[in-house]
């Protein structure tokens, strides 16, 4: 009985301690907080707006506060988002005892105006708690930027119709405007014609061609001798590696200058007859 006595004692006094010092442990328990991005690095072209998700992993038993900010490379800009709907924040409450996390959105995005060249660019992202304390996490975004291709095939003037004798050499100016992000290497040409025609190029192939450079080339068109005067359709084509462009131009072919000297005798000829009919009848 005594020894049962003992032992009840020994249960209430576990029974009374042990609780307040669990209870206790978990308010002393040392919160913790981390910033995870779903995707760390994301790929677009110059002229993209790059979104990344991030995850705030917090463990604690008490809300706390903390504060954003975020670096991007210089003329860039960045935006960080949350709530619904979407509203630029600097700072969220972070709930205790969640069973997943919260996350917030980047956005980062390049100059507008500006070529921006291939490669990696790093934002920076950084939360830290509110008031300051021991809470901080930081972590990098990567942006990569791709290539951009393009070649603006145009003419000199704008203009895309063209009047040519046939028989001769007609010289059609035409401009090659890199508007990508990379040099454009080995440009050449070729032709869509009518049977019977020649078009060649002067030169026939361009080396490179700068960021935002600009080469001039003439399209040399000869149509045969006996070609018949009116409208005809040709295509001319360049391309490098990468990329082509194509322009329709419509091609006028005039009289040949012989015929047009013939006319101009028939038109005399027909004048002079005339007014000799006029002066013999004028006589009588």
């Amino acid at each position: 009985m005594k020894r049962w006595g003992l032992s009840l004692i020994a249960g209430l006094f576990l029974l009374m301690f042990a609780t307040p010092l669990v209870a206790s442990g978990q308010e002393e328990k040392t919160p913790t907080f981390s910033l995870s991005p779903r995707f760390p690095s994301v790929v677009g072209k110059a002229d993209s707006t790059f979104r990344f998700k991030v995850d705030l992993n917090f463990d604690g038993t008490k809300s706390t506060i903390v504060n954003f900010s975020a670096t991007a490379p210089q003329g860039w800009d960045v935006r960080i988002l949350g709530g619904i709907p979407e509203v630029d924040i600097r700072q969220m409450r972070l709930e205790a005892f969640k069973s997943f996390p919260d996350s917030i959105d980047v956005e980062i995005t390049p100059p507008r105006g500006n070529v921006v060249a291939p490669g990696e660019y790093t934002a920076t992202l950084e939360a830290m708690e509110s008031p300051p304390g021991k809470l901080q996490s930081k972590v990098e975004l990567k942006a990569v930027v791709t290539a951009r291709h393009l070649l603006v095939f145009s003419t000199e003037g704008g203009m895309l119709n063209t009047s040519v004798r046939p028989g001769e050499e007609n010289i059609f100016p035409l401009a090659l405007r890199n508007g990508g992000t990379v040099a454009l290497e080995k440009v050449t040409f070729s032709s869509s014609k009518p049977e019977g025609w020649s078009i060649t190029f002067r030169p026939d192939t361009v080396d490179t061609i700068p960021v935002g450079g600009v080469q001039t080339v003439e399209a040399v068109i000869k149509p045969p001798k006996r070609t018949i005067a009116g409208d005809y359709g040709i295509t001319l084509l360049s391309q490098s590696e990468n990329v082509s462009e194509t322009l329709a131009i419509r091609v006028t072919v005039l009289t040949p200058t012989i015929w047009g000297w013939v006319g101009v005798i028939i038109a005399v000829a027909v004048i002079a007859g005339l007014g000799l009919v006029f002066w013999r009848f004028g006589r009588r």
